[in-house]
């Protein structure tokens, strides 16, 4: 084995004992836990919101209440009254391992398990029928200072729930989870804000919040460009180009994509996962739409693929790390949806260069076999963020223990699944 190869053989086999030990966790606590942004609710954080532009304590005091948010054990939300939730973005990936690995071992049981999860998701369904999508299973204050409530669907929660009945769609095809597709796919183009500015089509986050993010129009479009090619639904093919052609309008020289459109007028610089988001996107709509998009999508994709893996990865380890200019801080959502775009970067389809294809299968290897050693607990969980000096953990089946179990089990499944397994969406 040459230096810096990954035994593969042996990793596929400790990445299948991580993603059963994933799954009894997850059924342990029966898809209930915590979250990042869960506490960010109550009177304090409106009022410190309000203020801290006229008062620097005010400031101050947000920095002190977002830092101890994202570090803070499962004892501070029990003090402050937080109940565990159940997710249904985050038991959505509980569903996705389940289908993910019935396309290696075709053990019914599996299949019998993810249609109980998804069962219960589908009853979590919020908004007006017959336009209705998915909400974050617990309230919290966005970025863009509003209140995001459990009855308010938002997009990108709604699309991954939403790929997750369209995987079932695509592996049974017993018609189960067409209506709840439907809904969701009404919701995306008729609820939604959607705006026009500055050449560009972009659509929001949410009904309540028109905060235009790139990686949402990419999320937004892949999704109706794969429910479109499964149900040949052509309807929304225009609206796919629009969205794909404003992700693309808003790539920088270098080859990256920053986070709020340009008239947002928000700081807000290149991040891995979000990144990784857009990639995954891109590279869907061009296994979608091959003829009308490969020639111009491809030098995008191979240019953003490129940078992302400059400005997050270390090519020799697999170590990687969300924010450019903090290498040594680890967000664990990082390595799920790095998988995810590896995966469906690397897809036939979408016609990469062989070259840059092999990179990222290796890339993947190693990222993988490095977040074994580094951000897995002794528990058999992964932790939520690890610094320099410590590792801190929530019980989160959203972003942390969920999203990690159902991207190992695609990372297994690819590579055990052979030719003409049904793995192109996620």
């Amino acid at each position: 084995m040459n230096p810096g190869e990954v035994d593969r053989a042996g990793l596929l086999s400790e990445v299948s004992d991580t993603v059963a030990r994933i799954c009894e966790l997850l059924d342990e606590c029966d898809g209930y836990g915590y979250d990042t942004y869960d506490t960010r609710v109550g009177p304090l954080y409106l009022y410190l919101l309000r203020t801290r532009g006229q008062s620097r304590v005010s400031g101050l005091l947000l920095r002190f209440l977002y830092a101890l948010e994202l570090i803070s054990p499962i004892a501070y939300r029990r003090i402050r009254g937080i109940p565990p939730t159940w997710d249904p973005m985050g038991n959505s990936y509980r569903a996705g391992i389940q289908l993910s690995l019935y396309q290696v071992d075709k053990d019914r049981r599996r299949l019998e398990a993810a249609r109980d999860i998804l069962d219960r998701i589908e009853k979590c369904a919020v908004g007006e029928a017959p336009s209705r999508g998915f909400a974050l299973g617990f309230p919290c204050i966005t970025g863009s200072n509003m209140l995001w409530s459990t009855s308010t669907p938002v997009a990108h929660y709604s699309v991954r729930v939403a790929r997750k009945f369209l995987i079932w769609e695509r592996v049974v095809g017993d018609g189960r989870y067409n209506g709840a597709l439907s809904e969701v796919v009404s919701f995306l183009t008729q609820v939604l804000p959607w705006v026009r500015r500055e050449a560009c089509l972009g659509v929001g986050y949410t009904p309540d919040d028109p905060l235009q993010v790139i990686n949402i129009w990419a999320d937004v479009a892949s999704f109706l460009s794969s429910y479109g090619l499964h149900y040949g639904a052509g309807e929304y093919r225009q609206r796919c180009l629009k969205l794909m052609e404003s992700v693309l309008h808003h790539q920088a020289p270098d080859g990256s994509w920053p986070y709020f459109a340009a008239w947002e007028g928000k700081p807000g610089g290149e991040d891995n996962s979000h990144t990784a988001m857009v990639l995954g996107g891109l590279a869907d709509i061009c296994a979608c739409y091959p003829k009308d998009t490969r020639e111009v999508l491809l030098p995008a994709l191979e240019r953003g693929a490129k940078r992302w893996i400059e400005m997050f990865f270390d090519p020799a380890s697999g170590r990687h790390w969300n924010l450019v200019n903090r290498p040594n801080q680890v967000s664990t959502v990082c390595l799920g949806d790095t998988l995810y775009a590896i995966h469906r970067l690397l897809r036939p389809e979408v016609g990469l260069d062989d070259t840059l294809r092999n990179f990222l299968q290796g890339l993947a290897d190693k990222v993988v076999l490095w977040s074994l050693r580094n951000l897995r607990l002794k528990n058999g969980r992964f932790c939520e963020r690890s610094l320099p000096f410590r590792k801190y953990s929530v019980r989160s089946v959203r972003s942390f223990d969920g999203l990690v179990g159902d991207s190992l089990a695609l990372y297994l499944a690819e590579r055990n699944a052979g030719a003409g397994a049904i793995l192109w969406t996620v």
